[in-house]
């Protein structure tokens, strides 16, 4: 019974002893840094299973540690949680340079989508002020061809009374009426006067 107790507390010595011998290695607190710092930037939401698979071997790396594993063994999971962490870094620096660039294209593409929008409206602007232009100069002929035509009728009108008024003024006068002719002293009477003086010759 001695024996047995001895054996179990040589056993629970050994457990304790491997558990302040297992030290924290360098790569673990390694990859909980750059694992806390892809949660600060939400890293999350555009690398989710490079997330998932830091965390899980960051989980095994930190109990092999916790529970005193042979350090070895917690070395090699460390060293791999540090290489997942820094995969999920690569990942999500990619992730966001891609936006970036996307970002850039589009920013871009809205500038001159903006520039070709101010160049159409500049062309539609002056086609609307030659169309104004040409509207105007047309009325303006049309204005003139009315005044035109309004003066000649008012000359052709003027000149049809001129000649009008000059045609009555010049009419010539009607020939005179023909006159009766002068009467005449009867022939018989003066023949017996002839024969009188005749009769009174000796």
């Amino acid at each position: 019974m001695t024996r047995v107790h001895a054996s179990a507390s040589l056993a629970f010595i050994t457990v304790l002893a491997g558990c302040a011998s297992t030290q924290k290695p360098t790569a673990l607190s390694q990859a909980e840094t750059i694992y806390a710092t892809l949660q600060g930037a939400r890293a999350d939401t555009r690398v989710e299973g490079d997330m998932i698979r830091t965390r899980a071997t960051l989980d095994t790396a930190q109990t092999a540690v916790t529970q005193g594993q042979n350090q070895e063994y917690a070395d090699g999971i460390a060293s791999i949680a540090l290489r997942t962490a820094q995969t999920a870094e690569a990942h999500f620096g990619r992730a966001m340079a891609l936006q970036a660039a996307d970002s850039l294209q589009k920013l871009r593409l809205s500038r001159q989508l903006a520039m070709s929008q101010a160049r159409q409206a500049a062309l539609e602007a002056k086609q609307a002020a030659l169309e104004r232009q040409a509207a105007a100069a047309n009325a303006r002929a049309d204005s003139l061809r009315r005044a035109a035509l309004a003066a000649a009728a008012a000359t052709a009108d003027s000149a049809a009374r001129a000649e009008t008024t000059g045609a009555s003024g010049t009419q010539p006068a009607p020939p005179p009426a023909p006159q009766a002719p002068a009467p005449q002293a009867p022939v018989a009477d003066s023949a017996p006067a002839a024969q009188a003086d005749t009769s009174r010759r000796p």
